[in-house]
């Protein structure tokens, strides 16, 4: 998959210090190892902002943009930790987790105009958003969230494992 994040205030609260890392142009000089970090470290931090967002107050299109810098997330991480994993077997383990997760939530997730493609990749319509009840969101991307919870297991364990300098 051919990955263009879309470079919004919530992937850049993500990657927090490491934003200069969201612009796929910016990401061709880093170290695959600092690519794997960050990415693994933006999922995490996504998961936990998510947690905290306030679905039923939210506009159709802040709750879009929130979706889609998830996804652009997940799938940078996907990238970076296939490319790490392929001479780590703990991150390799993790990227695959992540998929079978996904995998298990697939048609949960269609239903929010959530879909991966056969690689695993995660892609948002912007019109399901509108269509969905916004505080059913919490349901799947809430606190209480099992997707999400196990999600970000999967992004620690893939960071724990992850040398920068590499």
């Amino acid at each position: 998959m051919n990955i263009s994040a879309k470079n919004s205030l919530s992937i850049r609260q993500f990657y927090n210090e490491n934003k200069v890392l969201v612009p796929k142009a910016n990401r061709a000089d880093a170290t695959i190892g600092k690519l794997a970090d960050a990415d693994s470290l933006a999922l995490r931090r996504a998961v936990r902002k998510l947690g905290d967002f306030k679905y039923e107050d939210a506009s159709s299109d802040s709750l879009y943009e929130k979706i889609r810098a998830l996804a652009d997330t997940y799938n940078y991480t996907l990238e970076s930790g296939t490319k790490y994993g392929a001479n780590n077997h703990s991150v390799k383990r993790a990227v695959k987790d992540m998929k079978v997760l996904s995998e298990k939530y697939a048609s949960e997730l269609k239903g929010y105009g959530i879909n991966f493609d056969e690689d695993g990749y995660m892609s948002v319509t912007s019109t399901s958003v509108s269509n969905v009840d916004h505080s059913s969101f919490e349901e799947i991307f809430g606190k209480e969230s099992e997707y999400m919870t196990t999600l970000s297991a999967y992004a620690k364990k893939f960071n724990r494992h992850v040398d920068i300098y590499i």
